[in-house]
């Protein structure tokens, strides 16, 4: 009797649990929102934190409490947890950009400083030793959207790491060429191809860590490029004196190869994954496995909601190309792009030929041309920083500030044939530097203003493939320019100087389309304001 007694016993204790977990499980807890919830699992700084608790999980069924929202950003591309979030590892990323380009752009913008000593050791005319800057600096930006695409399925920072690698062998290489066409090809095109993995991840790298700050951190960003060409316009003499043309390739082969480092900083954004059962947490499995449940249901429905607003909102009017590059209808993109294409095609022709410039017509001597080249790269470098603040200003207009740099550099590009002493090419070296630097830091602001950034990747990648293509032509024509009126400069950078000032007036129209879409809102908004008035009054 007592044995039986003590069985009914423990199987009462064992009902009364049963109902009390399942009244638990009817009716879920709130997820706790303590510390030990949102601790990253991992403390590698290189390697993606792993969280162990999910973001404002609702009772409601969706992620968030709020269907809408998740939809949007399902079509937006943004995934939860993934909002950037302006600042804590992001400034790694910058500085990592930043040093990015103080040896990309330090040795792009520095090649001036080894033309002369190329055609002097090669015995070849301008036109053959422009083709290896052209493939240098096309190169670079024509394989943008396939950098954008392996980002895409690889990430930023395998990409940028095996372009770094790429680049690296064609630096090496490139110091034991013997003929023009062997720097081309590797000096040229290899690193190219190389800088070209790097340059594209290191961009969007910053713009997707980054969202109210994005001006300002892209500005600290690339403002490494006029350090990058200080520093290198002031080495170059020194190594080619002590070493030689071949030494000093070989020597900024061992510069590139610290873009591996710095690529390897380029860490994705953390993403937060669904709620795993923990040692710690003392809610049973089956409520685990009915939350879990809850939310994997809300997910696939808030995605398949999605997906039908996404396809509802674009059929109508777009091809299967423009589902995949929606930024295609904007016709503000297509005059980006025009901007983009004359920007590659007359933009680098000064920094090629302004040493050689200044040696042939003001009679500078070589060891002083490094101090030229180190006032156009420290004012290329306040452009840039100066870009990057006053674009997140209020009263800052961006895209005038845009388009006002592109007419000055044009203006000052041409008019810089009557520069004759070395004070002139300084000022006129300044002036060009210094709106280089605006254009550069704001080119891809702006595009991420137009496009939005859930389509910058693939719109910028587009972008520099029409930069590069553009590019890869104009040193060359510069070149043969120079060739056909027996080395004269002048002509060159009268057409050259002429097409950058008709890029800024080619972009124009985005702004004042802007004023127009503002002036149209306001009104709207207060003839609202006026209707309600009167409708008070009356009542």
């Amino acid at each position: 009797m007592e044995e039986d007694e003590h069985q009914d016993g423990k199987q009462s204790r064992l009902s009364e649990k049963i109902s009390v977990e399942h009244r638990r499980v009817a009716t879920p807890p709130d997820i706790p929102r303590g510390p030990s919830l949102l601790e990253p699992t991992s403390s590698d700084p290189l390697e993606e934190p792993q969280w162990r608790s999910p973001s404002k999980i609702g009772h409601t069924g969706s992620l968030d409490g709020d269907g809408s929202r998740q939809e949007k950003a399902a079509i937006s591309g943004e995934s939860e947890g993934s909002k950037a979030p302006d600042g804590g590892y992001g400034w790694v990323i910058v500085f990592a950009v930043f040093c990015i380009h103080v040896i990309l752009d330090g040795i792009q913008f520095s090649f001036g400083m080894l033309l002369p000593r190329i055609v002097e050791e090669f015995h070849a005319t301008q036109t053959a030793v422009s083709w290896v800057v052209s493939f240098l600096m096309g190169t670079t930006f024509f394989c943008g959207p396939v950098a954008s695409f392996l980002s895409e399925k690889y990430g930023h920072r395998i990409v940028a790491i095996g372009g770094a690698i790429i680049a690296f062998v064609g630096a090496v290489a490139g110091s034991f060429s013997t003929q023009v066409w062997h720097l081309a090809i590797s000096y040229g095109f290899l690193m190219g191809v190389g800088f070209g993995g790097i340059y594209l991840p290191a961009i969007v790298s910053v713009a997707t860590w980054f969202d109210k700050r994005r001006a300002l951190a892209m500005g600290i960003a690339v403002c490494g490029s006029g350090i990058g060409i200080f520093a290198l316009s002031n080495l170059i003499p020194i190594f080619m004196e002590e070493y030689g043309l071949h030494g000093t390739l070989l020597l900024e082969g061992a510069i590139v190869f610290n873009a591996l480092i710095f690529s390897a900083l380029l860490r994705p954004l953390p993403t937060r994954k669904a709620v795993k059962a923990d040692k710690s947490d003392r809610r049973s499995s089956v409520e685990l496995e009915n939350l879990d449940s809850k939310h994997a249901i809300a997910r696939k429905e808030a995605e398949a909601a999605a997906a039908r607003a996404a396809e509802s909102k674009v059929s109508h009017k777009t091809s299967g190309l423009m589902k995949a590059l929606p930024f295609f209808g904007l016709w503000e993109y297509w005059v980006m792009l025009a901007v983009v294409a004359i920007s590659g095609f007359s933009g680098y022709i000064p920094f090629s030929f302004l040493v050689d410039r200044a040696e042939k017509e003001a009679e500078v001597e070589r060891k002083d041309t490094a101090l030229l080249v180190s006032i156009c790269g420290g004012l290329n470098l306040v452009g840039r920083l100066l870009a990057g603040v006053l674009a997140v200003q209020p009263w800052c207009n961006r895209y005038l500030l845009y388009l006002s740099a592109f007419i000055i550099s044009g203006v000052g590009t041409f008019f810089s044939i009557y520069c004759t002493t070395f004070t002139a090419f300084a000022i006129y070296g300044g002036v060009y530097g210094f709106t280089g630097g605006i254009i550069i830091a704001l080119q891809s602001v702006v595009m991420t203003d137009i496009v939005g950034i859930e389509n910058f990747s693939k719109a910028f990648g587009i972008s520099l493939l029409v930069l590069g293509a553009a590019a890869l032509g104009g040193t060359p024509t510069a070149g043969a320019i120079v060739d056909a009126n027996n080395g004269s400069f002048h002509l060159a950078f009268m057409i050259f100087g002429a097409l950058m000032a008709v890029g800024g007036v080619v972009f124009l129209p985005v702004p004042f389309s802007k004023f127009l879409q503002a002036c149209v809102k306001r009104r709207s908004r207060n003839s609202a304001a006026a209707a309600s008035s009167a409708a008070a009054v009356d009542a």
